[in-house]
């Protein structure tokens, strides 16, 4: 049977100091990355409430452009010179006579 190297402390020591040496900064960079993360998270959030706010506020211009449409239509429609004809509009729009 084959004797196994047990390495010896200064060589382990050795090999776990930089190890060592970087674990609080992995540490620091796990936090940094949840504190990210949540932001990001906030972000989307904020992002996907402002996006339906403009949807809404196009549907909103889109209905108000459509209202002036219909109203620029009705005043292109001649409407009976009540002047003229002595009297009050009837139902069907016409002057009566």
């Amino acid at each position: 049977m084959h004797a196994r190297a047990v390495p010896d402390e200064s060589s382990v020591g050795g090999a776990l100091a930089p190890a060592l040496r970087l674990a609080p900064l992995l540490c620091a960079q796990v936090q940094e990355t949840d504190e990210l993360q949540k932001v990001k998270r906030c972000l989307e959030e904020e992002n996907k409430k402002l996006r339906r706010e403009v949807q809404l506020n196009e549907q909103s211009v889109r209905e108000y452009a459509k209202q002036v449409r219909v109203i620029a239509r009705r005043r292109r429609t001649p409407l009976p010179d009540l002047a003229r004809s002595g009297g009050a509009p009837r139902g069907d729009g016409r002057a009566a006579a």
